[in-house]
């Protein structure tokens, strides 16, 4: 549908009505924790991300993550209906849900997120869409550390999780809201040790 989450709820709510949406921790590959994080809730730690940028973007009525992480292919019903989340957040009261699944991550430069707005009354999917953060820190890092010769410190464990994972709750919730879906933005910069790796983000 895609026509934003603000315009849905213009046409079937009125200004009195507090709609309630439930944000689900998110699904990430199993045993996933990026480095430095290895609480193995990286899917709550996401949803918590997507709730701290949906308060400070707009005045939706209420907005709550709700606290239930995993139940038997969960993970697998993402692209299958999402039936159980949406069982679980009609029956605790929530108009909507909030479902977000992290793909796999298949090299070194890309994370990206599936992003899915679901009403509970009917099952109807407000807004849908995959979000792409892009980063060339470590293959940067990589080719200066071997042409300065060890001055820049290659360092591999670095996956830049923190700012990738807040710049793409940013762009999606962003576009939750007002229904936007872009092909992609201007890459912009951002500085660690003196490097200037490009960051770019995709959503389609």
């Amino acid at each position: 549908m895609n026509a934003g989450l603000l315009d849905y709820l213009s046409n079937r709510y009125d200004s009195e009505q507090l709609p309630r949406l439930a944000i689900l921790p998110f699904n990430v590959p199993e045993n996933f924790a990026p480095p430095g994080n290895e609480s193995h809730h990286y899917g709550r730690d996401l949803a918590q991300l997507f709730h701290r940028e949906l308060l400070k973007a707009s005045d939706f009525g209420i907005i709550e993550v709700f606290n239930r992480d995993r139940w038997p292919g969960k993970r697998a019903e993402f692209n299958a209906g999402n039936y159980q989340a949406m069982q679980l957040a009609r029956n605790a009261g929530y108009d909507f849900v909030l479902v977000g699944y992290l793909e796999d991550i298949i090299n070194e430069t890309d994370l990206s997120v599936l992003t899915r707005v679901i009403d509970t009354s009917n099952g109807v999917t407000v807004w849908y869409g995959r979000t792409v953060v892009y980063s060339n820190d470590r293959p940067l890092r990589r080719t200066l550390a071997e042409y300065t010769f060890g001055f820049v410190e290659d360092r591999p464990d670095l996956f830049g999780f923190p700012e990738r994972a807040e710049r793409m709750a940013r762009c999606t919730v962003e576009h939750i809201l007002k229904g936007e879906v872009i092909q992609e933005e201007q890459p912009t910069r951002l500085g660690q040790f003196g490097l200037q790796p490009p960051v770019s983000e995709q959503l389609e």
